[in-house]
């Protein structure tokens, strides 16, 4: 994956969780039921404020991942480092809120909607394969 690829595969994940968010001003605040196969019963639940975080920081991410793909040599500087440490901190981020809200771990908490739960599954395989990448960059 050549690291203009990452960088569009990124900013789109950002485009989708921003247009998850936008979707999410329409939506009435209710809490609604899916069952999801063999793993029981969730609960579903329009999370504005979740979701423009998680815009704004896969904002920050894709914006920051342009100005790195810029660059002609990749080398170990400030913004890899930059990027690097905010690629782990979203990553920590979204791995540790899909535990908290996980109904197995907590019952009393509810799971964000379908469409975020998919969004976060794209935007955590955008990040370790761009991950992968960037150290491959880097070794060279």
């Amino acid at each position: 994956m050549a690291f203009a690829t990452a960088k569009k595969l990124l900013w789109g994940c950002s485009l989708l969780v921003l247009l998850a968010g936008i979707g999410h001003l329409w939506m009435p605040g209710t809490i609604q039921e899916f069952f999801l196969f063999a793993f029981g019963k969730y609960y579903i639940i329009n999370n504005l404020h979740l979701t423009i975080f998680l815009c704004f920081l896969n904002l920050v991410l894709g914006s920051g991942y342009f100005l790195f793909s810029r660059q002609t040599v990749y080398t170990h500087n400030t913004l890899t480092a930059v990027h690097v440490v905010l690629t782990l901190l979203c990553s920590v981020a979204i791995w540790a809120m899909g535990f908290i809200l996980n109904k197995g771990l907590f019952s009393d908490r509810v799971l964000p909607s379908q469409a975020l739960l998919i969004t976060l599954g794209i935007l955590i395989t955008a990040q370790v394969l761009y991950f992968i990448n960037l150290i491959r960059g880097l070794s060279r």
